[in-house]
């Protein structure tokens, strides 16, 4: 999720001269086409959409609920075109034991609301949402699980953020059911 951030029809103050939807949906566009070239062809991918991308449908409901229904994402970004899955915000994905999820809430310091989410689920799992790179653990009877925040590739300074967001560049690898994170720290 939130590979798109949707910036004009975001709800906080924005430039005006800043990136328009067009150029947004573009450069998401390319980075699929660049991320599919990547992928080996036994691979599939699956789209989750976050609160960015759900930017779209809110703008609809409260600026144009005319429209409701025959513009979509999904169409955009030509997912089904691609054979590209894709998973509604707030849609958990399950994938051998390994819970993937966007994930709606923050936590305080880096690691909060992975650890929270994992409580949650009772399993392994990896969440996006909060900008920041975390992996924590839990044992109890069952086992151990792990749960990881996977960083962002988003500007780190933005206009709508005072001072400094406490976000992190990164993304998680995952090799046989156990997170890497890679930071570009």
């Amino acid at each position: 999720g939130d590979i798109i951030d949707m910036y004009s029809m975001s709800r906080f103050g924005k430039d005006p001269k800043k990136r328009i939807l067009k150029e947004e949906l573009d450069m998401t566009n390319e980075f699929l086409d660049n991320l599919q070239k990547a992928m080996p062809k036994k691979c599939s991918a699956i789209y989750m959409y976050g609160n960015h991308e759900k930017r779209l449908e809110k703008y609809i409901e409260s600026k144009a609920p005319e429209l409701d229904g025959l513009l979509s994402l999904a169409e955009f970004l030509h997912l089904e075109k691609r054979g590209i899955d894709y998973r509604h915000y707030g849609k958990w994905l399950e994938l051998d034991n390994v819970v993937y999820m966007h994930g709606e809430k923050l936590g305080v310091k880096s690691g909060y609301a992975a650890h929270r989410q994992m409580m949650r689920v009772g399993k392994t799992m990896a969440m996006g949402h909060t900008h920041r790179l975390a992996l924590v653990h839990y044992t109890d009877w069952r086992g151990t699980y792990r749960a990881v925040e996977g960083g962002c590739l988003c500007q780190l300074d933005p206009d709508y953020v005072d001072g400094v967001a406490d976000w992190q560049h990164g993304f998680v690898d995952w090799i046989d059911g156990v997170p890497t994170l890679h930071d570009f720290l």
